[in-house]
């Protein structure tokens, strides 16, 4: 048995068909991927430079010890 859950959906919005929906539900998903895009993009960023402090504090400590000794 297979239920529609599309077309109950649209059900609430009276004579809309399920192709009139369709642009708005490719738009919401493009919204949705590009948002997240973004984002992971972001992280990535913020990585890398978390990732050259770590690197510029190791080297001091490096420098140090070795002045230290």
């Amino acid at each position: 048995m297979h239920i529609d859950t599309y077309g109950l959906l649209l059900a609430g919005f009276g004579n809309v068909k399920s192709t009139d929906a369709l642009p708005y539900l490719v738009l919401a998903y493009t919204v949705f991927f590009v948002v997240i895009f973004a984002y992971v993009i972001s992280l990535s960023r913020r990585q890398s430079r978390v990732q050259d402090d770590l690197a510029l504090l190791r080297r001091a400590v490096d420098e140090e010890k070795a002045r230290t000794q």
